[in-house]
């Protein structure tokens, strides 16, 4: 099968639920079952059967773009705390729309 890519571009999330402070740095520290595992990046590709709308990617755009303003942890990126401990920084980077 053989897979062409039209466009691509990183998705951020719309609004914020609650609104950041902009004085500190929003980090989720992973739990114990997080660090068991192994490091790695998987990439995961969701296909399916376009509509007969030619619009349909910009409704599948906005909905990724309201899934991200809820589940703010899937924007954003891996980093280490202080103590080397790996965490989430909430930066809302956003993730890439293919």
């Amino acid at each position: 099968m053989e897979v062409r890519v039209k466009s691509w571009r990183l998705v951020k999330p719309i609004d914020w639920h609650p609104p950041p402070s902009t004085d500190r740095v929003h980090i989720v520290p992973l739990t114990v079952f997080d660090k068991v595992t192994t490091n790695f990046h998987a990439a995961v590709i969701y296909l399916f059967r376009p509509p007969h709308a030619p619009t349909s990617n910009c409704h599948l755009e906005r909905g990724l773009a309201e899934a991200l303003s809820a589940y703010r942890e899937f924007a954003g990126r891996f980093a280490a705390d202080d103590d080397g401990n790996p965490v989430i920084v909430l930066n809302d980077a956003g993730v890439l729309f293919v």
